[in-house]
């Protein structure tokens, strides 16, 4: 099966647009193993961010019929952290010129499908 990937281009007021790309992490060996994603901003010197989902989302059989939409679902949800993070920092530093952050692992949790998965290091 083909490794699901895509992009989310974002366009806040008073930032520059930004596109993120996204991509299934496959941290096993084929079948119904673990999985993760991912993402990072084009043009960042961050590089990317990868994450494993806890639990497994082969477990949930709206997935394993579903998994453009469950990746771009998990996208989003860290596209709008990062945002989040972006708009805080700029507040914080009084400049419009800072990068948001994804987060740490552990630290966050995205509810798709519904199941709430935690984000932890790979």
């Amino acid at each position: 099966m083909a490794v699901v990937s895509g992009s989310i281009k974002v366009k806040k007021k008073d930032f520059e647009e930004v596109e993120f790309k996204y991509q299934e992490q496959q941290l096993s060996k084929g079948g119904a193993g673990s999985r993760g994603i991912q993402i990072g901003v084009s043009g960042s010197k961050r590089g990317v961010q990868k994450y494993k989902f806890d639990p497994n989302p082969h477990d949930n059989p709206k997935y394993n019929k579903g998994q453009e939409k469950f990746y771009k679902e998990v996208a989003q949800a860290l596209v709008d952290l990062w945002i989040t993070a972006q708009e805080a920092e700029a507040k914080r530093a009084k400049s419009k010129e800072v990068e948001g952050k994804f987060p740490r692992y552990g630290k966050a949790k995205v509810k798709v499908m519904g199941i709430s998965y935690k984000l932890v290091s790979t």
